[in-house]
């Protein structure tokens, strides 16, 4: 029985310890400005990403299918006009053996039997900007 409340204790304690970082954070949130990941090097990544006002900038990539020689996409800007919620994705077309960043789309990017889509994040365009929603995938890619 000592056992189980010494246990409780420690993880009483250790969700305390928690809660405080979390504060902690927050209030270095307000204080600074920042964001989380605010400060991550994106463009060092495969499929980074920056946003700056309407416009989302996917960084190179690499794709590679099986055993084939990796393929890289090149920087691209995918630019918000309309207001709602948008996927990107990177799109490998199987028989050209080339990569690129797709356009925005509604709804989340399927592939098919020619063309391999995975979606990199989805966005939400409002009247304020473009603000991400969910990461799906960044790093490079590599199909089986």
């Amino acid at each position: 029985m000592r056992s189980i409340l010494v246990q409780m204790r420690r993880s009483i304690v250790s969700q305390a310890r928690r809660i405080q970082q979390t504060d902690r954070l927050s209030s270095n949130v307000e204080e600074f400005g920042q964001t989380p990941g605010d400060g991550f090097p994106w463009t060092k990544v495969g499929f980074g990403r920056a946003i700056s006002g309407n416009t989302v900038t996917i960084y190179p990539g690499e794709v590679q299918y099986r055993t084939d020689e990796p393929v890289s996409t090149i920087e691209s800007d995918r630019t918000f006009s309309t207001n709602g919620d948008f996927y990107i994705a990177v799109e490998y077309t199987y028989l050209t053996k080339s990569a690129v960043i797709g356009s925005l789309a509604s709804t989340k990017p399927c592939s098919s039997a020619d063309v391999f889509r995975k979606w990199l994040y989805q966005f939400r365009k409002t009247d304020d900007g473009v603000e991400l929603l969910y990461t799906g995938w960044f790093l490079n890619i590599h199909i089986e």
